[in-house]
């Protein structure tokens, strides 16, 4: 999903004042607020660092908030106030203010990749997506292993996340055709083969898979009917949450990992401050993508990532 308070997190969040009180600051504020984040005639962009009164009086949000603004343009806001210095002014780039500078870039990444889903300016994912997704689904895969000790659970889990990654963004209603097809070929050569007990599993059960999957819950339950595994009735959306939280460094990790699963520029931003950043030098996350590093393209992967957040930055 584009915006991330479509999905799990948005149901306690009162997106609509916050939007309000963004457009009434935007409407009376001097400048842009984009700082070094470029954009485009199609899509605005907007942070909010807290540096005055009138900025702090905005609701605190913890994730890319996407919507209409005032002016009926596509925009995406991220809030930064945890992350920057107490006093600030004459502010040209986000990244010359934080604090927090692991968690401050990646809130900068998740708004610029954010940005670029929106704009869909996503070619560069054709070079990295079955990297992406494999990262993720080795993850989801390993984390449901070790709660249920069962090795036959590993496919099915492995499939059900990378049905989540490829139709997450998915508007309307698909058939189990139309989403296996989604999947990377080396996955429809070999663990969707025919005879396949996955395969048979998706079509006796498509009533009741939930296609296109978008949320925790939706995948956890796509899990469940994908393998036919008793032990894995009692997995919940809260068990497997456990798990991704732990994989990785971040502030509010709980949020956060419902936000890899759900949001893909999150997943993407997260894997690049995983692969970066030493803090997670022992992290799961990095430790499963490093595992499979003929799969996951590691390297390949955070190249193309670094370059596309280049790219996206102006040079002052």
């Amino acid at each position: 999903m584009l915006n991330i308070y479509d999905g799990t997190l948005g149901a306690l969040v009162n997106t609509g004042k916050i939007i309000d009180a963004i457009n009434h600051y935007v409407i009376n504020s001097d400048g842009g607020l984009n700082y070094e984040v470029k954009t485009n005639d199609g899509v605005e962009v907007v942070c909010i660092l807290g540096i005055n009164d009138e900025e702090n009086k905005i609701p605190s949000f913890m994730h890319p908030l996407v919507y209409t603004n005032h002016k009926g343009v596509k925009t995406v806001a991220m809030d930064f106030r945890l992350y920057v210095k107490q006093k600030i002014e004459d502010v040209i780039n986000v990244s010359d203010v934080l604090r927090d500078k692991y968690n401050g870039e990646i809130a900068l990444n998740r708004l610029i990749f954010t940005k670029l889903f929106v704009e869909e300016n996503t070619n560069f994912l054709t070079q990295i997506n079955s990297y992406v997704a494999e990262s993720i689904g080795n993850l989801i895969s390993t984390i449901i292993t070790t709660i249920v000790y069962d090795r036959e659970v590993v496919d099915p889990a492995r499939i059900a996340a990378l049905l989540q990654y490829y139709t997450t963004d998915i508007d309307n209603e698909i058939d189990v055709l139309t989403a296996v097809h989604k999947l990377p070929l080396v996955e429809l050569k070999n663990t969707l083969k025919a005879n396949s007990p996955i395969l048979k599993n998706m079509y006796d059960n498509s009533e009741d898979l939930t296609l296109p999957s978008k949320t925790i819950n939706d995948m956890v339950d796509n899990i469940y009917y994908i393998s036919n595994s008793e032990r894995l009735k009692s997995l919940t959306s809260d068990m497997l949450l456990s798990g991704i939280s732990r994989s990785f460094f971040s502030s509010n990790n709980k949020e956060m990992g419902i936000a890899i699963v759900e949001h893909r520029p999150t997943l993407l931003a997260i894997i690049l401050a995983v692969m970066t950043n030493n803090m997670n030098s022992k992290s799961a996350l990095k430790k499963t993508i490093d595992s499979r590093k003929s799969i996951t393209k590691p390297k390949d992967m955070v190249a193309v990532l670094l370059d596309v957040i280049k790219d996206n930055k102006e040079t002052y």
